[in-house]
This record gives structure tokens, C-alpha cells and sequence, in this order.
């Protein structure tokens, strides 16, 4: 839309410290950040609302035109660095939330900006627009001390430190237009208080020299946890990118994983197609599992695993789809009850519930690997029971979820349509990657779901929500898979590398793309998106090294 002022949202980079995170623009202004967690209320809200939602921007002085921008993640980390060039010098900005374990019990999180000259005298705005809970509370700003400001709104606070003096503006708002030469250093402090803590964390504030300290701890721990991830093929620096999102978007007090960090993105421009993912999805949470496993991050796979059986308090009748990602299984006699009722399956449908096939394979899954455990641990268990129900739930998806005139697996129950989610059925080796059902499913799933230039829709029934929804990533990439481990691997690679062509310059990837444009979609970045982009990867590694 002409005018319209919302940058496409691939131009954000995601920053974050395992408890929250923020978006930056290319234009190197934080336009969202929820602190002090990722359900928390924004303090930076400007991806939702340009007006009101707040920012903070480092920019060209006004009137200093000529400038362009490039980015980049200093190599193994999520430290953004953007170089900011024009005719009168160049400056670099580095921007991370901090990770500082220590001191995290004493303090909030600790949002870290530091502006160094390049070349030649850069002159630089320095603007600072806080506005809490998405943009409803304006916060009142005051002066503490040279170069130190607290801005305080209802139930949030932030303390503000630079060592270049800030004013501040009418429009609540701190202002400063800083000069770098080559070697020359601004640092920008924002910590998240609650009100009643201002006075204690305002004692508490960095020196220049701390910061600095500070920013090199931040950039070795991301460091000495990516070194953990290992893939031997030309694919590996691209799914370290990916295990570092998934690691940014684990939740470190409980080994939650929320989905994306951001609200209400719409997956239909101008739609009514937008959720809140901000949330532990148990599905994309489980697969993410897997993959931080499979890349080497063990601790990080045991995590999960940990938060979930918390989470249920052991009582799988009381397993949700999503949970907070503070955390607010008697599984297998669960699923040998639950099996017969209908569900909403993977991609929660909007409907009628269905008895979906990929929701009937994942309940045969898990007693199938409910017996296996019970013989190999020597366990008591009712496995006689666990066999029979096994058994006749695989009769019922081949006599029910199975179309024998074409010989592929449907959607649900007793229908014709297809869903991406049937790419999965092989991981739980329900069928197995080569056989002719399953590739004949996936030929299927091709056809039907083709959105063009190899990327597919999750499905295409009518889900009774307004407007079409764009490309599922997740579901070329999992094609992706399935074409490798069933031994295509020229196919696989083609249609790997047309889905990972639609991340942005920094290697992030939303839920969905626009086939049309290859404009991103929907909330950003996306875990299972990123999950599955690793599992693809490992996938076309393996089948190549078997080669």
C-alpha cells in the first residue's frame, strides 16, 4: 500500500537472551521488544502500530542523506552488527540482549547497544520512544544522573544508561546526536525494572568499561554453545543459524520453547489471519527437541522434555496444546483411550473436529513406543492391552485413512483432500520412507498442495477463516526429507533450496511465504519452521555421506 510505513517484515533480525527478545530493523531501530519475557507486554511496539507501539533508533543525523546500511550476526552468535555508511563517515552498531547468567537473579533483562566509529566523524540520532503494554502507557521519563534516565509506566520500567549525554524530548521521549570517529565508542544501556527495583538498579549501572566486558561475555557464551552443533555437509553454517533462533526462543528458566517471539503478524496482508505465538507449542516444542539432539545440543533436547513432564504434572489427560512459557505422562494409556474420539489435528483446525490421520499415526507412535520402552526397560505395563489397541488402531487408519483407488494416506478419515502433515508418517515409522504408499502420499501432497515454485500450502479445504493463507515453509522443507531419506536426493536438494531461498539476508524464516512475491508472512521467526529446516538438512547429509 502506497505510503504504508510497515517495513516487509524480513527486514527484521531477531535478538534475544533465552528470556525475551527483540526485532531491529534495517534500519537500525528496535521496533519490538517484550521484556521481561516473550509474553510479557511490549516496551518497543512499533511492528504493531507505527504511532504509539515505540522504538529505538540509531540513525543518520537528520538531513544527512546518502546513507545505505548492511548487517550481519558476528559468526556464531545472535550479536547484530549493521554498518551504517554515508559521505561524511561510517559507523557500526552493535545490538544484543545480554547473557550475563550471573547476574541474572539482581537484574532485569539487559538490552545492549554500542555504536563504534569506522571511518571518518559519523554524526548519529540517538532516539528513544518507550511505550509500554503495546503502546497503551506512556512512561514518565526523569533524569537520575549524568547519562542515566528511568522511564516508568504502570507496571514496567526501564532504566537507561549512555555514556553521551541524553535529553530529554516534550513527547517523552530521550533524545542525543552523537559524533564517532574511527575508534570512538557510544554505549546504550536499557534494562528492564519493575518500578519499585528503579532505585535499587540504578546503583547498579555499568561503567563504560563493564559494558564492554559485558558484550564480550554476550558474544563468547553464544559461541561456546553454537560450537556444541555439528553438521558435516555444506549445509552446516545454515543450520547452525537455525539452532541458534531455536536456542534464542527457548524460555531459560523452564526449556520452553515459544513458537516465534511476536503477536498478531498477520499470515494474509491487510487479513484477519493472526494469532499470538508467543507460546510453548507442544508440537513445534517437540520437534524442536529432536532437532537440538540431532545437531548435538542435548542438554537443550532434555530441557524440553523436562518442561513438558512438569507441565503435565505427569497426568497426560491434562496435556495442552500450548503453555506459557513459565510452565504453568501417564501418555501411552492416554492415547490407547483417546484414539477413537475425533481432533483438530497438527494445524489445529478451525472446524468441526475430524479424526485426522496424522493425529491417529501419532497416537499408534506413541504405543508403539510405549511397548518398546516397557520390554527394553523390563517394566510392569498392560502391553497385552497396549498390542491390541496398537494393532487395531493401524487397521482402522488402513481401512479408514488410506485411499485405496489412488494407494495414498489422506487428511482425515473417510475424505479425499491432502495436508502436509502426512510428510511426517515416516518419522514415526508407521510406513517407512521408500515404500510405494508413502511416496505415492508424497506425490500426492506435491500435486495437491503445489503452490508454486516448489513450495506448498498445508492444505487446501476450506478452513472457514477468511482469506488464503500463503506457503507453509515447514511443509518443503519436510518434503525436502522425505525425498532424501526415500533416496531423491537430486529433488530433495532443489526443493531444499527453494525453501531456504525464502529466508532473509540474516538466514531467519516466518511460518509462510507469499508465492507470488516471496514476501514473508505470519508471525517471525518461526521455531518450526527452523526445526524443520534442520531436520531437512540433516536428512540430505546423511543420504549424501551414505552416497
Amino acid at each position: 500500500m502506497s505510503g504504508d510505513p510497515y517495513p516487509p517484515i524480513g527486514d527484521y533480525a531477531l535478538i534475544g537472551d533465552c528470556h525475551s527478545a527483540a526485532l531491529v530493523s534495517r534500519e537500525c531501530s528496535i521496533d519490538w521488544c517484550c521484556l521481561p519475557r516473550f509474553d510479557s507486554g511490549s516496551a518497543f511496539g512499533r511492528l504493531l502500530d507505527w504511532e504509539r507501539g515505540g522504538y529505538c533508533q540509531v540513525a543518520p543525523a537528520a538531513g544527512r542523506g546518502g546513507w545505505d546500511s548492511s548487517r550481519e550476526y558476528l559468526e556464531g552468535t545472535l550479536v547484530l552488527q549493521t554498518t551504517l555508511r554515508g559521505r561524511g563517515g561510517e559507523a557500526k552498531v552493535l545490538d544484543c540482549l545480554t547473557v550475563d547468567e550471573r547476574a541474572r537473579e539482581s537484574r532485569g533483562s539487559r538490552l545492549l547497544r554500542v555504536i563504534e566509529g569506522q571511518q571518518a566523524t559519523a554524526e548519529l540520532d540517538i532516539r528513544i520512544v518507550p511505550r509500554f503494554d503495546y503502546g497503551q502507557v506512556t512512561p514518565w521519563i526523569r533524569r537520575e544522573g549524568p547519562g542515566l534516565h528511568s522511564a516508568i509506566g504502570g507496571n514496567d520500567a526501564l532504566v537507561v544508561f549512555c555514556d553521551q549525554e541524553l535529553d530529554e524530548d516534550p513527547a517523552h521521549e530521550l533524545i542525543a546526536r552523537v559524533r564517532v570517529g574511527a575508534g570512538d565508542r557510544v554505549r546504550l544501556v536499557l534494562e528492564y525494572s519493575s518500578p519499585e527495583r528503579v532505585e535499587a538498579q540504578l546503583e547498579r549501572m555499568p561503567d563504560p568499561r563493564a559494558i564492554d566486558r559485558e558484550l564480550k561475555r554476550t558474544i563468547a557464551w553464544w559461541r561456546g554453545w553454537a560450537s556444541s552443533m555439528s553438521l558435516s555437509s555444506r549445509d552446516e553454517s545454515a543450520a547452525r543459524r537455525s539452532g541458534i533462533v531455536l536456542k534464542a526462543l527457548t524460555y531459560a528458566p523452564t526449556g520452553a520453547i515459544a513458537a516465534a517471539p511476536t503477536t498478531s503478524l498477520p499470515e494474509v496482508i491487510g487479513g484477519a489471519r493472526n494469532w499470538d505465538y508467543r507460546y510453548a507449542w507442544v508440537r513445534d516444542s517437540s520437534f524442536s527437541s529432536r532437532a537440538f539432539a540431532e545437531l548435538g545440543a542435548v542438554e537443550d533436547a532434555d530441557a524440553f522434555r523436562a518442561f513438558i513432564m512438569r507441565s503435565a504434572a505427569g497426568h497426560a489427560e491434562e496435556l495442552q496444546i500450548v503453555y506459557g512459557v513459565g510452565g504453568d505422562v501417564s501418555l501411552i494409556e492416554h492415547a490407547a483411550e483417546r484414539w477413537r474420539k475425533p481432533d483438530r489435528g497438527i494445524w489445529e483446525w478451525p472446524g468441526r473436529p475430524e479424526h485426522f490421520v496424522h493425529s491417529k499415526v501419532m497416537c499408534w507412535s506413541a504405543l508403539d513406543r510405549g511397548i518398546r520402552l516397557a520390554q527394553e526397560c523390563m517394566r510392569k505395563a498392560p502391553t497385552r492391552r497396549w498390542k491390541l489397541a496398537r494393532d487395531e488402531l493401524r487397521r482402522t487408519i488402513e481401512r479408514r485413512g488410506y485411499d485405496r483407488k489412488r494407494g495414498v494416506y489422506v487428511q482425515a478419515f473417510d475424505r479425499k483432500a491432502m495436508d502436509g502433515a502426512l510428510l511426517l508418517l515416516p518419522r514415526t515409522e508407521f510406513v517407512a520412507w521408500d515404500d510405494e504408499r508413502m511416496m505415492r502420499t508424497v506425490g500426492a501432497v506435491r500435486e495437491q498442495l503445489d503452490a508454486g515454485g516448489g513450495l506448498l500450502y498445508r492444505y487446501r479445504r476450506k478452513d472457514g477463516l477468511q482469506g488464503q493463507e500463503g506457503a507453509f515453509l515447514c511443509c518443503s522443507f519436510w518434503l525436502a526429507e522425505c525425498l532424501a531419506r526415500s533416496g531423491n536426493l537430486a529433488e530433495a536438494r532443489t526443493v531444499f533450496d527453494t525453501a531456504i531461498a525464502s529466508a532473509n539476508d540474516l538466514g531467519l524464516l516466518s511460518e509462510e511465504v507469499e508465492p507470488s512475491s516471496g514476501e514473508l508472512l505470519g508471525n517471525f521467526p518461526q521455531a518450526l519452521t527452523h526445526l524443520s529446516h534442520i531436520d531437512a538438512a540433516i536428512a540430505l547429509a546423511e543420504t549424501e555421506a551414505a552416497l
